[in-house]
């Protein structure tokens, strides 16, 4: 499958190198052998239950990644938006598959202070990360679907990553992670883990200083234990 060669843009490439961001590094250049999904999520179960081991997470995802043909069924772009396809889903951990259209992007959001890892599958990702200049010690203390008051929450761009296809990124770590993903010029496929399941989380309108918290949106679902699946 190939979507062709993105552009890449400013900020640090993620090129083979697969290690960067919140979560511990290995340092070992990216060997990403094919899996079937079965298997994969076989794998992830090991190292994420009965707690996170995060080296091990880290390592199995430098080692291996799921076959794009097991991945077939849930491999769908929407000219809308990008897609959020739940692969796997239990109290320690969930799968997702993202497919990213040109142009596609998420809002800017958090992740609720879980832990969490992007791996490319297929074309180029840019992660914007923001910085929080005030509000609140701790984000999960905003509980609101309403947006807060002007100012509430001061946001400013921090560093700009760009990870390419076989390259993983720690995209969250506790206590908090900001930041806005989309590709990189055209179509890309992405892994996203996250250690536990992210129940809420909050949307930033960085111009204006505020944020809200959202909840899940339906999406389709394989080898789950819950079916509901969510969408910033």
């Amino acid at each position: 499958m190939d979507f062709g060669m993105p552009a890449t843009e400013g900020g640090l490439i993620l090129s083979p190198a697969p290690w960067i961001g919140g979560g511990a590094s290995s340092g070992r250049p990216s060997r990403s052998r094919p899996l079937a999904l079965p298997d994969f999520l076989s794998r992830l179960q090991e190292a994420c239950d009965p707690v996170v081991d995060v080296p091990r997470v880290e390592e199995l995802l430098a080692d291996w990644r799921p076959s794009l043909e097991s991945l077939g069924p849930w491999i769908a772009f929407d000219p809308l938006s990008y897609s959020r396809q739940q692969l796997y889903r239990d109290p320690s951990f969930e799968l997702l598959l993202l497919c990213w259209d040109r142009g596609q992007a998420t809002p800017v959001h958090d992740h609720d202070g879980q832990a969490g890892w992007i791996t490319v599958l297929e074309g180029t990702l840019t992660v914007q990360e923001y910085e929080r200049y005030g509000g609140p010690a701790d984000l999960r203390d905003l509980t609101s679907a309403e947006l807060t008051p002007p100012d509430t929450v001061p946001l400013g761009p921090a560093r700009r990553l760009t990870v390419s296809a076989g390259s993983s990124v720690a995209e969250a770590a506790a206590p908090e992670t900001i930041h806005r993903v989309g590709p990189s010029g055209g179509r890309a496929l992405s892994l996203h883990l996250y250690a536990g399941p992210l129940d809420s989380f909050l949307v930033f309108d960085p111009e204006r200083g505020t944020a809200r918290r959202v909840r899940p949106q339906a999406s389709r679902s394989s080898s789950s234990n819950r079916t509901a699946q969510e969408k910033p």
